[in-house]
């Protein structure tokens, strides 16, 4: 019988808050700081299974971390309107830095790896779904573990995932399986650990 090795995994959490720095405060005079709820899954997840997690906390109407340098979404109308001395400063302090970190990471971890980028959903049907970003061989075989009703050709889009899709051409199809972990509204009302448990288990579950 063939020996069945694990995958390692990691978590990342984009959009984990909405912190402005002082420096812009006033430009955001409306917005409270706060965090995204799913960063505690997200972490909660990590400490059980023992593997990283990537968490950014700085607002996405400051930079998107997730958009690539050039893309009409890298900055939001508003920090569009900084100067550009203000924009590198935001891009060399906040966003480079969250990137470099995660593309250090895969250069450094073993293979193959799966890659669960954790977003909150607003749909209210599923608890949580899992949904494949990059349409290459290891990625559809994780999500034929994990979710096999949803099929490779329904994987999420690049200009979505512009992150995950550019680091895929830096690697076989083979290494780096990646997945996004969609967690609703009612995650957190419904048996909040279980959920947390069942995914846990799925995670640690999967094999090759």
């Amino acid at each position: 019988m063939p020996h069945l090795r694990l995958y390692h995994a990691f978590l990342t959490v984009p959009y984990a808050g909405n912190a402005v720095p002082l420096r812009f405060g006033s430009f955001f005079k409306n917005r409270p700081v706060d965090y995204n709820k799913v960063v505690d899954v997200a972490n909660a997840i990590s400490d059980s299974l023992g593997i990283a997690c990537f968490a950014h906390t700085t607002a996405r109407a400051l930079v998107d971390v997730q958009s690539a340098l050039g893309c009409g979404t890298l900055f939001s109308t508003i920090s569009l309107q900084f100067s550009d001395e203000d924009k590198q400063h935001i891009l060399e302090r906040y966003y480079f830095p969250y990137r470099i970190r995660i593309s250090k990471f895969l250069q450094n971890h073993i293979k193959p790896i799966v890659w669960v980028d954790v977003l909150l959903s607003e749909e209210t049907t599923n608890v949580w779904q899992w949904y494949g970003i990059v349409p290459n061989e290891i990625t559809q075989n994780v999500m034929a573990q994990l979710n096999p009703i949803i099929q490779l050709t329904e994987s999420k889009s690049d200009k979505d995932f512009e992150f995950q899709h550019a680091l895929a051409k830096l690697y076989t199809d083979q290494e780096i399986a990646y997945v996004t972990l969609l967690v609703s509204k009612n995650f957190f009302s419904n048996n909040e650990a279980e959920n947390r448990a069942e995914i846990c288990r799925q995670l640690s579950s999967l094999s090759v």
